[in-house]
């Protein structure tokens, strides 16, 4: 017999539905001819708590600190210990193994570390799958290699979970006990802390910032030919901006009849559809629209995976592997049976759908775990809430106007440089809708009189536009997430803004919702009635009072560029390791200094008892949440 072992049933059962063979299905697997596949519900290991390996352990005390274990230790997430039995037996039969965990780091080790717990001996294969269309899993079945080859790459998942467990485990407890009230937890990570910073950051600019004063200029201008058009010197740089009122009115009255030469330059243009959805940028728009936070969105999008109609939400990708070609009539035809009235007429009138090769794209799914998020064959259910029908709208929406052609325009861009000043105006004349066919609102036009190139044309009036500068906006759930991903552009080093563009920034999908989720629980942050995000007085005080290392975003880069060294099998684990040793080493040391300190006070929403501060009841010795996990999604919070 051959075992399959899944990361998730999903993904299981679709595995089991490509195999030859009679079918016999129970809760934990399903039997299919000669093989079994089974399943993981994400992690069902997490690392044991501190009491385990020492029980004084368990209490918070600077003087333990750093708690370094010898080796992480490992046993069953409570509620799934059923299903590691069920794997356990099914192990114990099978001949051989085929690891069936998604693409990627996490992917790799949420199944090998369970063939580790369970002392596994027997050869194991690797089936890597990004999609679970029957044409993409076929061809990968026919694709099995050695899973030997990827152990460089679980190496580097463990190391950074160890890593995690380590710098949240030691760090939260240092600050707590050194910097803070008897009442508040300061939780320190590797993602929450950097993102709590950038809200912070945003929040105290905000209130810093002091409006200036600047000034455009408009101009009337009539060509020799009698056409005539306003055009406007605004210059978008700062240093090229009027801000002295004199000397824009000076200006203003010099180019009142001066005659220059038109540089006019028409341009057809095509501009794609919006790229399909990834999770963040589902959350972004979702939050835009609806004022969802980042969690109800992912809580939306996953009853709608397990209702079947919608793919994996948890994914970072916005494209489709190229076998999902075949799949474009099927899906078109849920869409089109579905209950969302206007999401039928689009696709009925989508009458030669095309799927484009920057959509359909194996070179850009390569390493990654998952596609983009799109509806799937099974139609929405009838009786889908009113926020499960605006999720599956806006997924797809996007699939559908993927299928169109691009729109084009003719852009008319029309400079009149004279002197110090330089005016200019921009026509845009559609030519062909293409998948803006089916917005609601139809694009828009500005027809410019005729104007030639090289013509005279003279400045027959002016005046001041008086605008202001104005303070970047607060962050929403959505632009936040948008940040986290983006990360890079507020790092100066160029090393490591390179990572974080390589990496995508502090966090994954799968657990940005949740930071934000915890900093919110916590009273790290506030959201206000319009979806702002403000920092609360503890949060602010937190980020002012912790090493500045600990509040930036380097340090996830830093880990980044030694994880990928060791999943290249260039860098040992141990070394890696070493290093995080050392930094909480310091880290740790640099609280103790500061013991007695009161530099954070309250603020937390649910302030840890005596017994939290001192060594809990809880497994863990420390509040939920604050350091260690119980679920995939939670693996990291320590982060």
């Amino acid at each position: 017999m051959r075992l399959f072992i899944a990361e998730k049933p999903s993904m299981g059962k679709a595995i089991a539905a490509c195999l030859p063979g009679r079918r016999a299905a129970s809760k934990t697997h399903i039997e299919v001819g000669e093989n079994v596949v089974t399943w993981c519900v994400g992690h069902i290991l997490e690392a044991a708590p501190p009491e385990d390996y020492n029980p004084e352990w368990k209490a918070w005390r600077l003087d333990l600190l750093p708690i370094f274990p010898d080796k992480i230790q490992m046993h069953p997430v409570e509620n799934t210990k059923g299903q590691l039995s069920a794997i356990k037996r099914l192990l114990s039969q099978a001949e051989s193994v085929v690891h069936a965990g998604d693409p990627g780091r996490e992917g790799q080790m949420i199944v090998d570390e369970v063939l580790e717990y369970l002392n596994n001996r027997k050869p194991v294969q690797r089936l890597l799958l990004n999609a679970t269309d029957p044409a993409t899993i076929k061809k990968q079945l026919q694709r099995l290699e050695d899973n030997a080859k990827l152990r460089p790459l679980y190496e580097a998942a463990k190391a950074r979970s160890e890593a995690d467990w380590v710098v949240g485990m030691n760090l939260t407890r240092a600050a707590t006990k050194s910097i803070a009230d008897r009442d508040t937890i300061i939780s320190v990570g590797r993602v929450q802390t950097p993102t709590l910073a950038l809200v912070v950051n945003r929040c105290k600019t905000i209130e810093q910032f002091v409006a200036r004063t600047f000034y455009d200029i408009e101009a009337k201008v009539k060509t020799r030919a009698g056409s005539v058009v306003l055009m406007r010197h605004s210059p978008s740089n700062e240093e090229s901006r009027l801000w002295e009122r004199e000397k824009a009115e000076t200006l203003a009255e010099q180019a009142k009849g001066q005659v220059g030469s038109l540089q006019v330059e028409t341009v057809r243009k095509k501009v794609a559809p919006p790229k399909l959805h990834a999770l963040p940028s589902l959350q972004a728009e979702a939050n835009k629209r609806f004022k969802w936070s980042a969690a109800e969105v992912l809580a939306i999008a996953q009853e709608l995976y397990v209702a079947g109609c919608l793919s994996y939400p948890r994914t970072e990708c916005c494209f489709l592997p190229e076998e999902q070609k075949g799949e474009v009539p099927s899906v078109m035809a849920a869409i089109r049976q579905g209950p969302e009235a206007s999401l039928a007429e689009m696709a009925e009138a989508i009458t030669e759908p095309t799927p484009r090769a920057t959509v359909f794209n194996n070179k850009k799914m390569e390493g990654e775990e998952h596609h983009a998020i799109i509806p799937t064959a099974k139609p929405l259910p009838l009786d889908a809430t009113t926020k499960q029908r605006q999720l599956y709208a806006l997924a797809a929406q996007r699939y559908l106007w993927s299928l169109c052609p691009d729109y084009e325009h003719d852009e008319t861009q029309v400079l009149l440089p004279l002197g110090e000043l330089q005016f200019k105006t921009k026509g845009s004349v559609p030519r062909v809708l293409g998948w803006k066919t089916h917005l609601n609102e139809k694009p828009s036009e500005v027809e410019l009189p005729p104007l030639q190139n090289g013509e005279d044309a003279k400045v027959v009036n002016t005046r001041l536009i008086e605008g202001q500068t104005t303070p970047p906006a607060y962050y929403t759930e959505g632009s936040l997430i948008g940040d986290m991903g983006a990360i890079a552009k507020y790092v100066q080093d160029a090393r490591i803004k390179a990572v974080l563009k390589e990496t995508a920034g502090i966090g994954t999908a799968a657990t940005q919702a949740e930071t934000i989720e915890k900093l919110k629980k916590r009273n790290y942050i506030r959201v206000d009635t319009k979806g702002n995000l403000h920092d609360t007085p503890v949060g602010r005080s937190i980020i002012e009072n912790l090493p500045v290392p600990l509040t930036r975003p380097d340090m996830t880069a830093k880990w980044e560029m030694e994880l990928k060294q060791i999943a290249e099998g260039q860098l040992p684990a141990a070394t890696f390791m070493e290093g995080i040793r050392k930094f909480v080493w310091g880290g740790t040391r640099w609280f103790s200094e500061r013991a007695g300190q009161t530099l954070v006070r309250g603020g937390n929403t649910a302030a840890p008892t005596q017994a939290q501060k001192t060594g809990s009841k809880s497994r863990s010795g420390v509040r939920k949440g604050a350091s260690g996990s119980k679920s995939r999604s939670k693996r990291s919070s320590a982060a």
